[in-house]
């Protein structure tokens, strides 16, 4: 393995980790929509990889089926963060409002 080649496995595990932290810090934000936009952009580029994948691979149904759900998996990751502080946040929201009854 040359110089080259580590400093891109580098480069891309510290983009991951980055849009890791921007998607939590997103989700936590009141504006629940803001929490959306790396899902719907993850899901928005595999869907585009599948379509123009014929152009660049040889065809069959097979490796498109692999290609959208390889892609997909940041989707789901990105998805999964989401629905956790939406869920933390709204947990934070119920127990306020018990205790405002109170």
């Amino acid at each position: 393995m040359n110089i080259t080649s580590l400093l891109l496995i580098i480069t891309i595990i510290l983009i991951g980790i980055a849009l890791i932290v921007l998607q939590i810090l997103l989700s936590k934000r009141k504006n629940s929509w803001l929490g959306l936009i790396l899902p719907l952009l993850s899901f928005s580029f595999s869907v585009f990889l599948t379509i123009t994948a014929p152009h660049w691979i040889r065809y069959e149904e097979w490796t498109m089926v692999l290609i959208f759900v390889l892609t997909n998996i940041p989707t789901v990751i990105f998805s999964g963060i989401y629905l956790f502080y939406r869920k933390q946040n709204m947990n934070e929201i119920s127990r306020m409002n018990i205790q405002d009854l109170e």
